[in-house]
């Protein structure tokens, strides 16, 4: 089975996501959207491809797949994938070229 491993950016991209799920939506909802969004990057990791290449967009060999009201970016890897970012739709996905990838 393959793996996924997040950045420090995008475990920080979860933590932001988790607080204002909380906050706005409770315990029940956000335990079942996270839950939901790990099982969808386990599903990338075991088959990348099925994201859609960024590279026109972002100029950087970078993958997406939608998961509800966010967009996993992500980097294939020798054993999976490597998680470079979580962005909610309402933000701009240019947000990533500012991170170290």
């Amino acid at each position: 089975m393959a793996n996924y491993k997040l950045t420090d950016d995008a475990r920080e991209d979860l933590r932001e996501l988790k607080a204002f799920s909380l906050r706005q939506f409770g315990t029940l909802t956000t335990r079942e959207y996270l839950a939901g969004m790990r099982a969808t990057m386990q599903h990338l990791a075991n088959m990348p491809g099925m994201g859609t290449n960024e590279v026109e967009s972002l100029g950087l060999d970078i993958w997406s797949f939608p998961y509800m009201s966010h967009t996993v970016y992500y980097q294939r890897a020798a054993d999976g994938i490597s998680i470079i970012g979580i962005v909610h739709q309402s933000r701009l996905p240019t947000l990533l070229l500012n991170r170290r990838i």
